[in-house]
């Protein structure tokens, strides 16, 4: 197994050589390779990262949609394919059923971060379970090899969050919820709300009216 990975580093540097040119089902069996569980009728469009730790956990619903190509992408340009990244055996990413993420990259150290079904990622969405660092004192900031600053991440069901968002550690938007570009959620946003700003605040209630 350890072959796999040294084929694909070898083939992320041949600068001839465009990812995004790979048809999906290369991606689908690269993620099963590093112990990704799919579903069924995925879309892959160009070759997502998977930085899986031994024994962690990522799972993809069912008709679940993944956008890795700025070609694929009608609203923006990506910075980057998607990528998911666990650093622990207990870290666990798990996306829901008809979701769909562009660009979107999920960093989960050591707790979880789940996404619901039917919920739409946009381009350059970053979600992480960790600061990284702590802020205090300035010489951990460096070095950060606990885990108590870690915190889960829940994203509900039909959520629409927008471009360019950053959701960290301990965020939890509830079902239904619109989570306006370029926005920051740090804390606990509820079902079938619009929120804006850094930090994202409620800005009004959704309703049959929207």
């Amino acid at each position: 197994m350890a072959l796999v990975p040294r084929m694909f580093a070898w083939l992320d540097h041949k600068r001839r050589f465009h990812w995004s040119r790979v048809p999906g089902w290369i991606g689908k069996w690269e993620a099963r390779l590093r112990g990704a569980e799919l579903g069924h009728d995925l879309a892959f469009f160009g070759r997502p990262l998977f930085v899986l730790h031994p024994g962690s956990t990522l799972r993809i619903g069912n008709g679940v949609s993944l956008i890795s190509d700025s070609r694929r992408c009608s609203t923006a340009n990506l910075y980057g394919p998607c990528r998911f990244q666990t650093d622990s055996p207990t870290s666990a990413i798990i996306v829901g059923h008809h979701t769909g993420l562009n660009g979107t990259s999920i960093w989960c150290r050591s707790t979880e971060v789940l996404i619901g079904d039917a919920s739409a990622i946009g381009p350059n969405t970053v979600i992480m379970d960790s600061p990284g660092h702590p802020l205090w004192p300035p010489s951990a900031r460096r070095h950060y090899p606990g885990t108590n600053l870690d915190r889960p991440v829940f994203i509900g069901d039909q959520v629409w969050i927008g471009n360019g968002v950053l959701v960290l550690a301990g965020s939890r938007i509830g079902h239904g919820s619109v989570v306006a570009a370029r926005s920051v959620v740090t804390g606990i946003l509820p079902e079938n709300v619009l929120a804006a700003g850094v930090p994202a605040r409620v800005i009004r209630k959704l309703g049959d009216n929207d």
